[in-house]
C-alpha cells in the first residue's frame, strides 16, 4: 500500500518558543509519569533545542531512549503542531550524555536498595511471611 503525503503547504507555520515546547513536552511527560513509570525514567532526562526551520532537535542519554521516544512521539507532536499551529516543525533526535540521573524508582527497587543497604530487611520480610509485592 502507497502512503499518500499530505499537502501541509497550505497549513499554518506559526513560529514557537522553546518554553512552549518545554511546557508541552513536560505535561506529556507527567501524563506517561502516571501511566508508566518506566518509559517516564527513560524519557525524563533530556535537553530540547529549536533550531532553524522549525527544527526541534531532542537530546536524549541514550538510544533506548531515543528508541522510547519513537514510540510515544507521533501522539505527542500532533498535540503540539496543533496547539502551537504550526504543521512544519520537525523533530529530530541525538544522543547526549547528562550527568544527573533523578528518577522514579519502582517500590521493588526501593526494596532492593534497602536490602543492599541492610540485608537483614529481607530476612525479616521472609521470617514474617510478607509479600510486599502482591
Amino acid at each position: 500500500m502507497d502512503l499518500v503525503e499530505e499537502d501541509i503547504s497550505q497549513l499554518p507555520k506559526n513560529s514557537f518558543r522553546l518554553d512552549e515546547i518545554e511546557k508541552s513536552w513536560m505535561h506529556y511527560l507527567d501524563k506517561i509519569k502516571n501511566t508508566s513509570i518506566p518509559v517516564y525514567n527513560a524519557l525524563h532526562l533530556y535537553e530540547i533545542q529549536v533550531k532553524d526551520n522549525f527544527e526541534i532537535l531532542f537530546l536524549f542519554n541514550s538510544n533506548s531512549s531515543i528508541q522510547e521516544f519513537d514510540n510515544v512521539k507521533t501522539e505527542w507532536i500532533q498535540q503540539l503542531k496543533e496547539k502551537i499551529q504550526n504543521f512544519h516543525l520537525m523533530v529530530s533526535t541525538e544522543t547526549k550524555h547528562f550527568e544527573k540521573e533523578n528518577y522514579v524508582l519502582t517500590k521493588e527497587e526501593i526494596y532492593k536498595k534497602m536490602v543492599e543497604i541492610n540485608p537483614l530487611v529481607d530476612e525479616l520480610r521472609k521470617s514474617l511471611n510478607l509479600d510486599i509485592f502482591g
